[in-house]
């Protein structure tokens, strides 16, 4: 699924929020960084790797839409990711 399919289908949906978050074992961080990459790819600028403020900016919507979610603070996100593997910049 391309990245515009994909994200539209995660705001559309009912759930689609809480989908995500379970899609990635409930960690917010990997959930935020999905989010705001899919964001990043269908955006003029085309940049594939979320800077550290998109990353929070995608936790906080998330936390926003699944009740019972809190958003750690930036550089938590931003270690968690890292262990993960994931990109920020």
């Amino acid at each position: 699924m391309i990245p515009i399919e994909w994200l539209n289908d995660v705001i559309q949906e009912r759930d689609g929020y809480r989908r995500l978050l379970k899609e990635c074992d409930s960690n917010l961080s990997v959930a935020a960084h999905r989010l705001a990459t899919a964001k990043c790819l269908t955006d003029e600028q085309y940049l594939s790797v979320p800077t550290r403020l998109e990353l929070r900016a995608a936790a906080r919507q998330i936390a926003n839409r699944v009740p019972g979610t809190c958003v750690p603070d930036t550089a938590t996100l931003m270690r968690d990711c890292e262990k993960q593997g994931l990109d920020v910049i």
